[in-house]
């Protein structure tokens, strides 16, 4: 079960651009469409007869006034697990569609699962139960395929980041160490749908810069890779191999994870100071090992570490008033167009970034 948590604060500023004059639904005339009801993937590779898929693409372009190219119908195909799925309003399908640009982007995801689990999701606009605490606003149980949003989500950033969930969840993905993957998602919400993508002071910001630490560590490819097939040995047996101190890597991330679990839940930790102290300082180490200790990696190492300090709110506030937001994209291939360097500024002068919008995708 994945969950959108709140730690303070607003909500992050998130606004989808889909350049839609017109609801989707309302622009194609089911009667006319004779298509199987069958998921057209296997895994990520197209199954679906040619013929169908051109015909399911052409009606796709039709209604979208858009032209795709030959590689991109794929892409494109997957779409219509979201005009198909009769749960979804139309205002939550355009919404929805926005996803175009992180499938386009994502060579690794299992399209089998997501097309299954986009055309099955619902959302359920509801109240907690007594057993949900009041500072999780959203969550995503994959086994049912439902969206749970507990708070007033005005600009979808709740619906969003669950929906991101959807799309990656599957019962491989769904062993990822939990923070992990929430940093994930909410760095994949960032990148793709925030006017403000590369600060993050309300969801999960332990979490992010921990993420983008390991993108400079092992590369972001591999990130993506372990986060889309739910094998995050990946990252580990890349940090493994330069790992020469007394801790295995596995315990390295265990306690990250479990120092996140901690700040998250307010509960006391099962490692020491000490133990945490070694955790931080050897994974430090192996950087250096690695030929990995650049400025963007420090920058975020010590980002992250703000989770093993007494107050991490306090401390990574702090750090970020004294050093800056470090602005480089790590997923958007639209983003990293102009940001795939680092750049530096002010915390209260960071960029805010006009995302691309859904059809600048297509060749027109």
């Amino acid at each position: 079960m994945s969950k959108e948590k709140k730690r303070g604060g607003g909500f992050v500023s998130v606004v989808v651009f889909i350049s839609l004059l017109y609801v989707f639904g309302s622009q194609i005339n089911r009667q006319e469409v004779s298509l199987p009801d069958d998921n057209p993937y296997q895994n990520s590779s197209l199954v679906m007869d040619s013929d169908d898929v051109d015909e399911m693409v052409r009606r796709l372009e039709d209604s979208f006034g858009v032209k795709v190219s030959e590689d991109n119908k794929d892409e494109l195909l997957m779409l219509y697990s979201i005009f198909d799925n009769s749960s979804l309003s139309n205002a939550e399908k355009n919404t929805f569609y926005g996803y175009y640009s992180i499938i386009l982007d994502n060579p690794y995801l299992n399209r089998e699962e997501a097309y299954r689990s986009l055309s099955k999701v619902k959302i359920d606009y509801t109240d907690r139960d007594s057993n949900v605490s009041e500072s999780v606003q959203g969550e995503y149980e994959f086994k049912d395929y439902t969206i749970y949003v507990y708070d007033k989500d005005y600009t979808n950033t709740v619906l969003l980041h669950e929906g991101i969930h959807c799309i990656f969840t599957n019962s491989k993905t769904a062993g990822l160490p939990t923070y992990f993957n929430e940093g994930m998602t909410e760095l994949l919400a960032n990148e793709y749908f925030s006017f403000d993508p590369f600060y993050e002071g309300v969801h999960y910001p332990y979490e992010v810069a921990y993420v983008k630490m390991l993108s400079e560590l092992v590369g972001s490819d591999t990130v993506l890779k372990a986060f889309s097939t739910g094998d995050f040995s990946l990252i580990s047996n890349a940090v493994q191999k330069y790992n020469n101190t007394t801790f295995s890597t596995y315990k390295i991330f265990n306690t990250y994870e479990n120092a996140f679990f901690c700040e998250d839940k307010k509960s006391v930790c099962p490692y020491d100071a000490d133990e945490s102290k070694k955790a931080y300082d050897y994974l430090g180490q192996i950087a250096k090992s690695a030929g990995k200790d650049t400025p963007e990696f420090k920058y975020f190492y010590e980002l992250s570490g703000s989770i093993f300090k007494e107050n991490p709110a306090e401390y990574y506030a702090n750090y970020l008033m004294e050093h800056g937001v470090l602005e480089k994209a790590y997923f958007s291939s639209d983003l990293k167009k102009d940001y795939s360097n680092t750049i530096m500024k002010n915390v209260d002068k960071r960029d805010k970034v006009y995302v691309h919008s859904f059809s600048s995708k297509f060749d027109k």
